[in-house]
């Protein structure tokens, strides 16, 4: 989900939409209602996770990270967007780390 820090969501999640964050460094997602379709590189550095985008345009965006077990909320500039962790058999998910974390396909969900 996408909200304010008044928890108002802003843009509605249909089931499909996805965020695929792979452990090579690339990310894209997709938000059927909108429509957008995004990809590009991305890093991690301390609290920080920046999405360095070559479409639909080419920007950066910095986000500062929450984790907990299976949720992930990137906070930017006051707006949160929320992830909860998809199940993949083939992923050894023992134990939860932000290594982890990039290497699963997130699903995008309202918390």
């Amino acid at each position: 989900s996408e909200n304010n820090d008044e928890q108002t969501d802003l843009k509605p999640i249909l089931e499909g939409d996805f965020m695929l964050v792979e452990k090579n460094g690339v990310f894209k997602y997709e938000l059927r209602s909108i429509p957008l379709k995004a990809e590009g590189n991305w890093k991690l550095k301390d609290n920080t996770l920046s999405f360095q985008y070559t479409s639909p345009t080419d920007t950066i965006r910095y986000y500062k990270i929450s984790l907990s077990e299976n949720t992930l909320v990137l906070n930017e500039n006051g707006i949160n967007f929320s992830f909860q962790k998809a199940n993949i058999d083939s992923i050894m998910t023992s134990k939860f780390s932000i290594n982890s974390l990039f290497i699963i396909l997130l699903n995008i969900q309202c918390i």
